[in-house]
């Protein structure tokens, strides 16, 4: 009676020691995917910065918040790009959840766009989740009106 007390506790002690073991290792990767995702949501930001910079309309857009007629944006007649790269600039960024920095421009990668209700659904690493957008809000990441 005794052996099987302590085969009882001893086996108890095991499988509380495995299940924190688990715990700790999901808990180190669950940490490792978020550092991931927070250097690559600043890629993202930098990457945004840097394609504005080369765009004086873009530029004129988010600083004077005045749009160039001729800036590029996705649409069903000018062609579009799923799973492409665009800039998403909007005064309504979704809570980006590795970074507090508030970027003026994102890029983002575009999941679907929806041309009848004007929206796209677009992902991006500084958001764990996809996320819908008004296609008023993506611009391509080079802007040819502003070199020819």
């Amino acid at each position: 009676m005794m052996f099987k007390k302590a085969a009882i506790v001893l086996l108890g002690g095991v499988l509380v020691f495995g299940a924190c073991k688990t715990i700790s290792d999901n808990q180190a990767k669950t940490s490792a995917k978020l550092i991931e995702r927070k250097k690559e949501c600043e890629f993202q930001i930098e990457k945004a910065k840097d394609f504005i910079s080369l765009s004086p309309s873009l530029i004129k857009l988010i600083n004077e918040k005045t749009a160039n007629p001729k800036l590029s944006q996705p649409s069903a007649t000018a062609g579009y790009n799923e799973g492409g790269e665009y800039l998403l600039i909007t005064g309504k960024l979704p809570k980006l959840d590795v970074t507090e920095e508030i970027p003026s421009a994102l890029v983002i990668e575009v999941k679907s766009f929806d041309f009848k209700n004007k929206q796209v659904t677009v992902s991006s690493d500084c958001v764990p989740e996809p996320f819908t957008v008004n296609l008023g809000d993506l611009y391509a990441v080079f802007q040819t009106v502003d070199y020819y």
